[in-house]
């Protein structure tokens, strides 16, 4: 190991020592830390599930479009096969084959982006959820703590008063 590297080591670690004891007088800074990382990664989450969701709606939207499309040429084929247009009931037959491929295919897809979107939308209320706890963790450590104090100073009063 270089010198430098054994310098950076040894700097990393009193800082390291420093921070702790830092942290050790003030909790509450350590808890109100990490609740705006995690509200921070909250609002990452929220963003991303929005594009799931906007995917979900727009795959709908394209899959009601193609039922109506499917529609309008299975009627335009039963008016092809009424009067007899043979050369058009082929195409349209054809077309409604690949429509109905397609739509199959649009509706596998918007099942699995469905369930994405409801996964991640439980995901999202149990990371909630956490923010939740982590705050009431840090309220219950701060009424701790004030308990303590206010104990130490009460003890404090008592044993001057009795010299």
């Amino acid at each position: 190991m270089g010198f430098f590297a054994r310098l950076s080591n040894m700097i990393s670690g009193f800082l390291n020592l420093f921070i702790g004891k830092i942290e050790e007088k003030n909790p509450a800074a350590v808890y109100e830390a990490a609740i705006q990382e995690r509200i921070k990664t909250y609002q990452g989450l929220k963003k991303a599930i929005s594009n799931i969701v906007f995917l979900r709606n727009k795959t709908e939207n394209e899959l009601e479009a193609m039922l109506k499309d499917l529609n309008t040429v299975n009627l335009e084929l039963e008016g092809a096969i009424e009067t007899g247009q043979e050369d058009i009931g082929a195409m349209l037959f054809e077309k409604q084959e690949e429509l109905e491929r397609s739509i199959l295919k649009k509706r596998e897809e918007l099942s699995s982006i469905s369930k994405q979107a409801e996964d991640s939308m439980d995901q999202l209320q149990q990371f909630e959820g956490e923010i939740q706890k982590l705050k009431r963790e840090k309220d219950e450590m701060i009424a701790k703590e004030q308990t303590a104090d206010a104990q130490i100073k009460i003890q404090e009063t008592l044993s001057s008063l009795s010299v």
